[in-house]
């Protein structure tokens, strides 16, 4: 008993120390400290199937309760473009706290037209600073084959 206790105790301090994310903030009109959640893992996928290209982001793990504040969208173009911004948004979703183990999802139809195409996702976890994570560039081609570029 001694012993699992002193191994909680241990496992406690190491996650606290040693886990980057670690934010308290102070709010000032209410002098309060409210903890954030100290990690989330949020991945972010694209693929083709059915006529239609698709990205989802998916919260894989939070540790500790936090608020995921998360945008999603999808980009296609005829030619191959470095940039996001120089393709068409084709679908776009939002949630205001995807939920641990929660997926959220956009697609597009192929319409037999070979494109390229990237996803995008921006979140914000809790208060922090807002981040963003990219697909690499996909080309469908008009059977929805993909090919990463």
């Amino acid at each position: 008993m001694k012993k699992t206790l002193i191994l909680l105790v241990a496992i406690t301090l190491s996650v606290l120390l040693f886990v980057p994310n670690t934010n308290y903030e102070a709010h000032a009109e209410a002098n309060e400290v409210e903890p954030m959640g100290i990690y989330t893992n949020l991945t972010l996928n694209i693929g083709a199937e059915n006529g239609e290209v698709y990205a989802t982001v998916k919260n894989v793990l939070t540790i500790f309760p936090a608020s995921v504040n998360v945008y999603i969208q999808l980009f296609s173009s005829l030619t191959y473009e470095q940039s996001y911004l120089d393709m068409t948004l084709e679908a776009s979703a939002h949630s205001q706290d995807l939920n641990m183990g929660k997926s959220l999802r956009v697609a597009a139809p192929i319409n037999n037209v070979r494109r390229y195409w990237r996803a995008r996702m921006y979140y914000k976890v809790d208060n922090m600073s807002w981040k963003e994570k990219l697909t690499s560039i996909w080309m469908v081609d008009i059977d929805g084959t993909p090919t990463q570029m």
